[in-house]
C-alpha cells in the first residue's frame, strides 16, 4: 500500500501536525513503490479532480485507468444530485465510494451505474478521539474575541463553551449560528462561542465579517451586552485537535448539508453533546 499527493495543495503544517506514529506511517506509505498492473487505485476527491482534472491538480488515476488492476472514486456531495459532468466521470470508475446510504441513491438517481456504487461508512479513529486521554487546550490563549467582552459575570464561576469547527462558507451556516446563539444568550448568561474556522475562497478577515453580519442582521444588542464570540482562525495541529474539542461543553453545527459531518462524529467520540441540523426524510444521515 502506498499513499501520493493529489487533489487540494499539500499542507506541510497538517503533516507536520500528525501524531509521530501517524507521521512515521505516512512517511513510509510515501516511499512504497507499487506495480501499476497489481494496484488498486483509490482516488480521495471530487470528480473534478480525476484524470484528466478539471483544474491544475495532480491527476488521480496519475495514467490511464487501463494501467490499474482496478480503479475507485471515493467521494460524496452535500446535494440531492450529481452534475451530468461528474456523473459521467464516475461511470469512468470500476467502484464510487460514497458515505451514506443518501449518497447510494442520489448518486444512482443522477445516472451513476447502480453496480458502481457502493456505501463505504467514513472512519474516525476513536483510539485518538479519546476524551480519557488529553486535558482541554486553553481555548482563551487562541481565540481572538469578536463579540462581546472578556469579562466574567461575577456570578459565573465559569463560562459554558460552545464550540463550533467549520471552514468559513454560507453552506456551513454560520450565520443562522450567530444569530441564534446572539438572540438566546447575552453577556449575563455566562457563555462563549468559539469558531474554529479558516477562509473557503475567501479571505481571512472573519472578525469584521460577524460584526458587519450583526449590524446588518437587526438584532438588538441585549441591555448586559453581547454573548461573547471568538474566532480560532490559527493552524490547530491534529494531535491537539481532541483537546480542542476537550475544552467545550457542547458542539454546534448548524450546517446546510454535510457529505458526512466529520466534526461532529469527532465530537461525539469526544463525549460531547451535539447540537446540528435536523436530519428529514430524504437527507443523508450519519
Amino acid at each position: 500500500m502506498a499513499i501520493e499527493q493529489h487533489g487540494d495543495l499539500e499542507s506541510l503544517e497538517f503533516w507536520e501536525g500528525l501524531p509521530k506514529y501517524m507521521k512515521n506511517l505516512a512517511v513510509e506509505l510515501y516511499h512504497t513503490q507499487c506495480s501499476m498492473k497489481e494496484t488498486i487505485v483509490i482516488c480521495h476527491s471530487e470528480p473534478g479532480a480525476w484524470n484528466p482534472p478539471l483544474f491544475e491538480t495532480l491527476p488521480c488515476p496519475p495514467t490511464a485507468y487501463q494501467n490499474f488492476k482496478s480503479v475507485i472514486g471515493r467521494t460524496m456531495f452535500e446535494t440531492d444530485r450529481v452534475n451530468p459532468e461528474h456523473v459521467k466521470r464516475c461511470n469512468q470508475m470500476d467502484y464510487v465510494w460514497v458515505p451514506t446510504e443518501f449518497h447510494v441513491s442520489t448518486f444512482i438517481q443522477s445516472g451513476v451505474d447502480k453496480s458502481k456504487v457502493v456505501k463505504i461508512v467514513q472512519p474516525i479513529d476513536v483510539k485518538f478521539f479519546d476524551p480519557l486521554e488529553y486535558e482541554p487546550l486553553n481555548l482563551a490563549s487562541i481565540g481572538k474575541l469578536v463579540m462581546g467582552k472578556t469579562t466574567q459575570n461575577s456570578k459565573v464561576k465559569k463560562k459554558f463553551v460552545f464550540m463550533s469547527i467549520f471552514k468559513w462558507e454560507y453552506r456551513k451556516g454560520w450565520d443562522v449560528l450567530l444569530k441564534s446563539y446572539l438572540e438566546e444568550f447575552s453577556e449575563a448568561d455566562g457563555v462563549a462561542l468559539y469558531l474554529l474556522t479558516n477562509p473557503y475562497h475567501s479571505d481571512r478577515d472573519f472578525g469584521n465579517k460577524i460584526v458587519e453580519f450583526v449590524e446588518k442582521s437587526g438584532m438588538q444588542k441585549p441591555v448586559t451586552g453581547w454573548a461573547p464570540v471568538y474566532v480560532i482562525d490559527t493552524h490547530i495541529a491534529q494531535i491537539d485537535l481532541p483537546r480542542v474539542y476537550k475544552a467545550a461543553d457542547a458542539f454546534v453545527l448548524p450546517s446546510r448539508g454535510e457529505g458526512w459531518g466529520r466534526p461532529l462524529v469527532e465530537a461525539m467520540a469526544m463525549s460531547l453533546p451535539v447540537i446540528a441540523t435536523q436530519i428529514g426524510q430524504g437527507q443523508q444521515s450519519i
